[in-house]
């Protein structure tokens, strides 16, 4: 202990908090204040996670206790030792994969008014451990910082350096949850005010350990040296910890125009708009700043209020540039993408195929965001909550909603060999790695563009929660917020923006050639997540009349069927083909829905009768991949079985998704006949499969003679379904392939006529479900076209 330069004093009245009787008061009393938490891993089952939950509700009603006082030098070497372990984890990860697990969705303290309303605490010069005045040390635990999730330890050591002063507003003081001692955690960005050694808040604070700590390098006292270090950190493309540096320069000196313009263009750089624009029109409007500084200035401001959606006033200042500058061409670039912008948010036109191409390879797409003929409307038959209306009728494949995320996180953008999973109290499961990276790049978001915070707040947070307002989206804010990163004046409630990410956050799948959105494969995946707030209103149905694209980062929603006017327009918050007792689960688990949907297909399951849909769950679960090698007898044994659960007046003109699957694998067992008669069999069975994935077949060559009316193209084509509405309402798409296998059956038939209509067919769903014409169906489709022989048919016939 006398090499750790710990005391005999400080060790024994370190070891007298664990005596033996303390010791085994934990291990017998459920009130003990050293009660310990389950352990948790990546393992956990839902029963887990709810008795962690149900531990951590007991502890939280426990009375306060004095936590065991811990020998600061103690501390300092096991954070120390975690830094070199995680050190040596980072460079074993390029050999394999490091692992790492957090708990989200537990109540949680974010301060809501500023420092100077507060009585300080004793704390806090932080060496990695905070120690207060008294020299008491503690862990400390920041979650949510921005720009800090997966960052690099020399990174973090640029925004937290050994010796920095911090006030911490209201901290919250806890039980460890993996770990032995208590720690201090801080989940909101903005509960951190960064003390300027001359703040008042330290004018009467002394140290016992000294004013300084053992390795703090002094910092410099003058504004020119600060500039000097942010230049470093923004060469280094080290936004943040530059505009920290900057932010200390102006606390130096406050009148200066090159930090604050400085700092603004490191706000670009971060996305942080808001506050970009705010530094930029401080230089552009202050008194005896010089020209090229002033239209530095402007053109910052000018790409920031482009940043905010504020294109004809991103243009009016660039064209108030232009008039000085009028040979510089990024500015006749930049005046034209603000054209474009305005000419996108006023019509609903896009270049789909452009942004398709764009979107391979890079996802974060430019263009503005659209909203069609709906409005927010109080819902009386949601309870009194909101939901989505139509204005006016809207056509089939009209677009409804062009959406840019608030937040978006990727699996291209997260650490590839890095293994996360979330503690998702709220929900009892484990999150993805990209739905907790989410929740950072929210509050992240938040951080930098303060007038983006009730666009994420007044969406539904939960039953914990107040509910939000009636209208949305909230007024427009059209000043922009300084933002100074020191002590940030705004407040991040994290515990409600937990609540709100998981209730209202998407699985984010960009469309792209090798990998349409497969249901059977979604729960596998590790997909992007990302929050849109106003697609987030769109009140669910398993039977939508609209549905979702992305292409990139941009959502889409457009109509899946012909939408009356003043009727609620829904989405599919889930793959509508799955079972009705799983669609239940789903909605109560993930979005602690109670009550029972009322759409068209959970009415047709419910009237169905639950033996037959519990038979029905039965015999579809003995569906595998295999599914193909089964012979046609046993096929047709199972579809008999899976057709008697569904009662008779139901009918093929009712969706019945279960059946699909067995009718497809008819169809495949048939076609491998090769047979003149299989073909036509085979033809027979797509259609059937097609019918009950809810599409009106109307060709009448081959199979069930029809009655209804011929379906049209724009062109005047007859196309081979009704094309009044989508069929698969909440996933169109996955039409495409069963439709170009029967025109591939067609052609190996020699029958030309029919293969084209059916090619054409598919070539409409994808025009109506997204876009982009015969270029952009070429472009997706290509691979399909050239797996089944049609590329050359499908170039000529469309």
């Amino acid at each position: 202990m006398a090499q750790m330069g710990i005391t005999p004093e400080e060790l024994a009245g370190f070891m007298s908090q664990f005596d033996p009787s303390a010791t085994a008061a934990r291990d017998s009393l459920d009130d003990s204040p050293y009660d310990h938490p389950p352990q948790l891993s990546f393992a956990a089952t839902p029963e887990t996670i709810k008795k962690y939950k149900a531990w951590y509700e007991r502890d939280s009603k426990k009375s306060p206790t004095a936590a065991p006082t811990v020998p600061p030098r103690l501390l300092v070497q096991a954070q120390e030792q975690q830094r070199e372990k995680q050190e040596r984890e980072a460079l074993a990860a390029e050999n394999g994969i490091s692992t790492r697990m957090t708990v989200i969705g537990f109540p949680k303290h974010s301060c809501k008014v500023q420092l100077g309303a507060l009585k300080p605490t004793k704390s806090v010069s932080i060496q990695t451990i905070v120690e207060d005045v008294n020299g008491a040390a503690q862990v400390l635990s920041i979650y949510n910082f921005p720009t800090t999730y997966e960052a690099s330890l020399a990174y973090i050591d640029l925004l937290f350096p050994v010796g920095i002063a911090m006030a911490i507003l209201e901290p919250t003081f806890k039980v460890a949850t993996q770990g032995g001692n208590p720690h201090i955690r801080v989940d909101s960005p903005t509960d951190i005010v960064f003390l300027d050694p001359r703040s008042d808040v330290l004018r009467d604070v002394h140290w016992k350990t000294g004013s300084q700590v053992s390795r703090f390098n002094a910092w410099p006292s003058d504004s020119d040296h600060w500039k000097a270090r942010g230049n470093n950190y923004f060469a280094a493309g080290h936004w943040l910890p530059a505009a920290f540096a900057y932010s200390r320069g102006l606390q130096c000196d406050p009148d200066s125009l090159a930090l604050r313009s400085n700092r603004s263009e490191a706000y670009l750089r971060l996305n942080f708009y808001s506050a970009a624009s705010a530094d930029a029109r401080y230089v552009r409007c202050a008194a005896g700043a010089e020209l090229l500084l002033r239209q530095k200035a402007l053109f910052r401001e000018a790409k920031a209020e482009y940043g905010r959606g504020r294109y004809q006033k991103a243009k009016s200042l660039l064209e108030q540039l232009h008039s000085s500058r009028a040979d510089d061409s990024d500015i006749v670039k930049w005046i034209a993408r603000c054209t474009q912008r305005l000419h996108e948010s006023l019509t609903g036109v896009y270049d789909w195929t452009l942004l398709y191409k764009q979107s391979q390879t890079d996802p974060h797409l430019d263009v503005a965001e659209y909203t069609g003929p709906i409005e927010v409307r109080p819902m009386s038959n949601r309870g009194g909550g909101r939901g989505i209306a139509a204005t006016r009728v809207i056509d089939v494949g009209e677009l409804l909603v062009v959406a840019k995320p608030l937040s978006l996180a990727t699996d291209a953008e997260l650490q590839s060999l890095v293994l996360q999973k979330t503690v998702n109290l709220l929900t009892s499961k484990m999150d993805k790695r990209s739905q907790s990276a989410n929740v950072a790049y929210a509050a992240q978001a938040i951080y930098g563009n303060p007038d983006l915070h009730d666009h994420a707040f007044h969406l539904y947070a939960g039953p914990d929660y107040p509910p939000p307002p009636s209208s949305f989206p909230p007024p427009p804010v059209d000043e922009p917020t300084e933002l100074d990163p020191l002590k940030p004046r705004h407040r991040i409630d994290l515990a409600q923006l937990e609540s709100i990410c998981t209730h209202n956050a998407f699985g984010v799948m960009p469309l792209r050639p090798e990998d349409r959105r497969k249901p059977d494969d979604l729960d596998k995946l590790d997909s992007s997540t990302g929050l849109y707030p106003l697609p987030s209103l769109f009140n669910h149905s398993c039977a939508p009349n609209s549905h979702i694209v992305f292409i990139g980062d941009i959502m889409m929603m457009r109509a899946s069927r012909t939408i009356h006017r003043d009727e609620e327009v829904t989405s599919a918050y889930m793959t509508p083909t799955t079972s009705y007792f799983e669609r239940r689960k789903t909605l109560q688990e993930g979005w602690l829905m109670s009550e029972i949907c009322d759409c068209r297909q959970c009415q047709y399951d419910r009237a169905d009768g639950e033996a037959n849909l519990r038979h029905r769950g039965r015999i579809a679960e003995g569906f595998s991949v295999d599914l193909f090698s089964k012979p046609l007898a046993k096929l047709r044994s199972l579809q008999k079985k899976l057709s008697a659960t569904y009662v008779a007046a139901r009918g093929p003109s009712h969706p019945s998704p279960a059946l699909y699957p067995l009718h497809h694998a008819i169809a495949e067992t048939l076609r491998s006949s090769h047979t003149t008669a299989g073909m036509k069999d085979a033809i027979k069975e797509d259609m059937k499969a097609l019918e009950y994935r809810g599409w009106s077949v109307t060709d009448d060559d081959i199979g069930r003679r029809s009655k209804k009316a011929r379906s049209l193209n724009r062109r005047g084509e007859e196309l081979a379904v009704d094309t009044s509405f989508l069929g698969d309402p909440a996933e169109p798409l996955q039409a495409i392939p069963p439709m170009l296998r029967v025109a591939q059956t067609y052609f190996l038939c020699d029958d030309m006529m029919n293969a084209t209509r059916w090619i054409k067919t598919a070539q409409w769903v994808l025009n109506t479900s997204v876009g982009g014409g015969k270029e952009l169906f070429m472009m997706i489709e290509r691979p399909l076209l050239k797996q089944f022989d049609l590329l050359d048919v499908a170039t000529r016939v469309l």
